[in-house]
């Protein structure tokens, strides 16, 4: 009797130590993938901007880049996307607050800014190459092509699903 309770004792050792470091090795992915979670913005945001792509994130870009996005919208990226001025000013408000703080290091370009080419994203996204579906390279811009919760709010890495 004393073998078989000395063999379940092992069992359930080997049990929970693998268990534990199942835990511990995931716990230490998701601590270095980030939290990358944001919040989704004001429906007005999400309607207007996310009838043509993810609303992107406030907090990706600077409030002065959103305000030339902002200031750009009949030319946004070769398509005329005007607001309504009432629109126009509650979204600017809601970017103005919940955008990244401006640094020397992220400032301003005079062109129209491009989450795609801060340099917080080119280092984020740098192992990646533009993967391909069906022999069409997906830009970089189209977030949800990988990010499978993108329109949550959600872009990290255990919602990531990599083009191969």
């Amino acid at each position: 009797m004393k073998h078989g309770i000395q063999k379940h004792h092992l069992f359930d050792a080997v049990v929970w130590t693998a268990s534990l470091m199942f835990l511990v090795l995931f716990g230490l992915h998701e601590a270095h993938a980030g939290e990358n979670r944001y919040n989704l913005g004001p429906v007005d945001y999400r309607d207007e901007c996310g009838s043509c792509h993810v609303a992107y994130p406030a907090a990706l870009l600077q409030p002065a880049q959103w305000n030339v996005i902002l200031g750009r919208l009949e030319t946004h990226f070769g398509v005329n996307a005007s607001l309504d001025a009432t629109a126009t000013r509650q979204i600017t408000a809601y970017l103005g607050a919940a955008a990244k703080p401006a640094s020397a290091a992220n400032a301003t370009r005079p062109e129209l800014p491009r989450i795609s080419t801060q340099p917080w994203f080119l280092k984020e996204h740098r192992q990646w190459s533009r993967g391909t579906s069906a022999g069409k390279a997906k830009p970089m811009s189209d977030c949800a092509a990988c990010h499978t919760q993108a329109t949550l709010g959600d872009y990290s890495e255990s919602s990531l699903r990599l083009a191969r």
